[in-house]
């Protein structure tokens, strides 16, 4: 159920442990690459390798943080008893004490909180903010364009958002997780408390006063168009899109969910224990759940579905048709194509788990682990499953070969959706297994690291070989280091693939050119 939202926290943020080497290590031991699939491993030609010394690796250091590229990084570091941010090898000033840090989405500004005595400021790029009583913890927050950034201050007993170093209206509080901006970054919106009473302030406009706001509000539409969010007012809960009252409900309404151009909304709203989905304000049947991750739209919005709960039996209802009856259905597994046209998701009957794709079961496994992904183009489906102590991929209904473990979470497709790639363990080691063909096996493939080009024609990963990493390029290692960072590696539009590494204990910003 949903409740009114809390005032902020200004609570001190905690300091991380310290970095550990970021190599996977999935699941457990042996089978042999079936015969006639691997591939030849060589090196990369020297004259398309460059490296950059960007900093030394700190020998103890209180935190690390990454850009999302991982081709920046920054530590607080133990000055006496103050400490400081160092960033690509450049130290800032020193605070008697450092709060969150972030880097922007493009990885290129970098912001941090600096406490002294007990004043607080944020400092973007080196350059310091005004000082207030204090930041909340869960800021500051860079745009998605990377272009702004915002944060929470408090004067006094009075709470502020700060946005670009402008301080905004004093209220009593703001909710956890505001302010939020929009996905392109033109807009901003969040909930503050005003007395005992709550508006939602978007674009510098504040709402009328409501009794409470539900604590996921408010939601940009994903093309940033329109802003929506749940409101209490008396006993009463009503969903607001663009500054327009639905209608009202009894109990409690679920965050909304917005379609991708913004055009529509829908919401879980319960009467008691039932529950119905409302899409643009009009009710659906009541349930007794509603799974969760649902509702959602497709792409182009014009489809909805969500997953319904009636007695013991489950079922999938698209654009308000109820399909067959399942025992239960995967949290967060439905899925549209992008092109809108198909639907799956994972269901159980009795102990066995299934991809069901525009209505029709797929093939029975004991667990699905992974998926279901559509390729981008949307003509074709893969996901990860076991049977037994046997792991498989399957792509469009078409079981590859069997393993002992796959990795959770590395199933992708390229851009193109023509490959899929994944790792898997074969034996003591794990592979890369790339368009159904596996490449030379390692000590390790790091988690999260397997990456295609954008144009699809290229996939790199991070491997780990006895004590020291390197980066594979279409199963060609490259240099040694003993160490490749978190988040690489990363390919650029233009072809290039960047990654940082530690050597001797220095930190090398390493490229490969197309």
């Amino acid at each position: 159920m949903y409740t009114a939202v809390n005032n902020i926290q200004f609570d001190s943020v905690e300091e991380s442990d310290s970095m550990r080497r970021f190599m996977t290590a999935i699941l457990t031991i042996a089978l042999t690459v079936v015969e006639g699939t691997s591939i030849a491993q060589s090196e990369w030609p020297e004259d398309r390798i460059s490296e950059e010394y960007v900093g030394r690796m700190p020998p103890n250091y209180r935190k690390v943080v990454f850009s999302e590229d991982g081709c920046h990084i920054a530590f607080v570091l133990d000055q006496g008893n103050r400490q400081v941010v160092e960033a690509n090898g450049v130290a800032g000033r020193v605070y008697d004490e450092i709060g969150n840090i972030v880097f922007s989405p493009d990885g290129r500004h970098l912001a941090y909180v600096g406490v002294n005595g007990d004043k607080w400021e944020v400092v973007v790029d080196g350059k310091p903010g005004p000082a207030y009583d204090g930041i909340s913890k869960s800021t500051p927050i860079f745009s998605p364009d990377s272009r702004h950034i915002a944060y929470v201050a408090r004067n006094g007993n009075e709470a502020i958002v700060v946005v670009d170093g402008q301080p905004g209206l004093q209220y009593d509080g703001i909710a956890k997780g505001n302010p939020k901006f929009s996905a392109d970054g033109k807009r901003m919106a969040y909930a503050a408390k005003q007395g005992e009473k709550w508006i939602v302030v978007v674009d510098g406009q504040p709402s009328p006063r409501y009794d409470g706001i539900n604590q996921e509000s408010p939601v940009f539409s994903p093309d940033g168009k329109r802003v929506a969010y749940v409101a209490e007012h008396g006993n009463k809960w009503v969903l607001v899109m663009e500054g327009q009252k639905g209608r009202e409900y009894d109990d409690a309404v679920s965050s909304p969910e917005l379609s991708p151009d913004g055009a529509r909304i829908a919401c879980i709203a319960w009467n008691g224990p039932k529950a119905r989905v409302v899409v643009d304000d009009q009710p659906g049947p009541e349930y007794d759940a509603i799974a969760a991750g649902t509702p959602i739209f497709s792409p182009d919005g014009k489809r909805w579905a969500y997953g319904a709960k009636t007695g013991s039996t489950w079922m999938v209802n698209v654009d308000g048709i109820a399909g067959p009856a399942y025992d239960s259905i995967g949290s967060n597994s439905m899925k549209f194509s992008q092109d809108g046209k198909h639907i799956a998701c994972v269901a159980w009957k009795g102990n066995k788990g299934m991809v069901v794709l525009d209505g029709k079961q797929g093939l029975a496994y004991d667990e699905i682990c992974e998926g279901p992904l559509f390729s981008p183009d949307g003509r074709h489906l893969a996901y990860a499953a076991h049977k037994g102590k046997k792991w498989v991929v399957v792509l469009d209904e078409q079981a590859g070969p069997e393993f002992d473990g796959i990795g959770i979470g590395s199933l992708i497709f390229s851009p193109d959706g023509t490959r899929t790639a994944y790792t898997a363990i074969t034996g003591t080691q794990q592979v890369a297994i790339v368009g159904g063909r596996s490449m030379p096996g390692f000590d390790g493939i790091s988690d999260g690291s397997l990456t295609f080009s954008p144009n699809g024609r290229h996939v790199a990963y991070v491997v780990t070989k006895g004590t020291k990493d390197m980066v594979v390029v279409d199963g060609n290692p490259g240099p040694t280091y003993g160490m490749v960072m978190k988040n690489s590696p990363t390919f650029r539009d233009d072809g290039t693939m960047e990654y940082l590494a530690v050597m001797d204990g220095k930190i090398i910003r390493v490229r490969f050119l197309p």
